[in-house]
């Protein structure tokens, strides 16, 4: 009896040793499996996050540095004075503007014997491209291009509280009108200073004219193209510098958190090339609304198109380089 109750205690401490011996790894996997689930979760919840912060953190950098800094603007803007679209534009409506005026016409009917004044309107056809050619140097110069960043700085905190949907003294007469213009008619001045100097003077009954009105205007953008937009832009405006720092904390703690931390790595940059090749996508169908509603609003689609590339230009690179 002592024998076999040995045994069967034996017996039954080798079971209990047995199941002993199998049962804490299993306990142990049962206890490792939820965090390590835990863990992958959460960083996949702050990779996707990362992914959608990061390009919008470059679009957030781009709002504060380039658009609602005035010196940035303002060099940002400075290539639409030498752009050959605008230059062409201003020059055709800057040569209607002075022969649009009956004080030349009459000017030249005074001027002409009576026998000559059926010569009235093929001399103003050949006056229009000689004007013309006198106008493109006027606005291919050195000094429209000086006048053009004074303008564009005056005018800055107005395009600014239109792009973010701000209310002020100013973009309240720019909602009244519906569009930011910049007032070029300086340039005019130049033109006839510049016919003077060739000998033709029947410009210069305009001057006093001229110096009172804002006969040639360039509109930078209307409220209707860029109401789809004020919102975001207000919002990256606003927040400032706190997408780029959240952006950075949730990556950071994406690859802390994550158990396979290289992959976490190739995660979060391939959904921020997506993203980025999303918001592209967008900014291109964004760019067709905005053209769209220049039309609508009366304005040059060429113009128009100028204006937003060179406005975005920066914004595309820096998104570009994500890829």
């Amino acid at each position: 009896l002592a024998i076999r109750q040995r045994n069967f205690m034996g017996e039954s401490e080798g079971g209990v040793a047995t199941e002993e011996g199998t049962s804490p790894a299993k306990v142990k996997a049962k206890r490792t499996r939820k965090p390590r689930l835990v863990r992958r979760m959460s960083s996949w919840v702050l990779v996707v996050l990362a992914a959608l912060l990061i390009p919008l953190s470059v679009m957030s950098f781009w709002a504060i540095r380039t658009v609602t800094n005035t010196d940035r603007y303002v060099a940002t803007m400075a290539p639409l004075a030498r752009n050959d679209v605008i230059v062409h534009r201003l020059a055709e409506r800057a040569t209607d503007a002075l022969l649009s005026s009956h004080v030349v016409q009459n000017k030249l009917t005074q001027i002409l014997p009576a026998k000559a004044k059926p010569m009235v309107n093929p001399l103003l056809s050949q006056l229009h491209g000689y004007v013309y050619g006198l106008a493109l140097k006027v606005f291919e110069s050195p000094k429209f291009g000086q006048l053009w960043d004074a303008l564009n700085r005056h005018t800055h905190d107005v395009v600014v509280d239109v792009l973010t949907g701000q209310t002020s003294k100013e973009s309240a007469a720019v909602k009244k009108v519906g569009s930011v213009v910049i007032n070029v008619t300086p340039a005019l001045q130049n033109l006839i200073k510049e016919a003077d100097a060739k000998g033709v003077t029947l410009f210069n009954p305009l001057k006093p004219i001229l110096s009172k009105s804002n006969s040639l205007g360039f509109t930078i953008v209307s409220t209707k193209q860029v109401s789809k937009f004020s919102q975001l832009f207000n919002l990256l405006v606003q927040l400032r510098w706190e997408i780029p720092v959240a952006a950075l904390v949730i990556a950071l703690s994406a690859v802390a958190v994550a158990v396979e931390r290289r992959k976490t790595l190739m995660r979060i940059t391939v959904g921020v090339g997506a993203f980025t090749l999303v918001l592209l996508a967008a900014m291109a169908a964004a760019r067709d609304t905005f053209l769209n509603q220049a039309v609508k609003a009366h304005l040059d689609k060429d113009t128009a198109a100028a204006v937003w590339d060179t406005v975005l230009r920066y914004l595309k690179t820096d998104l570009r380089w994500l890829l």
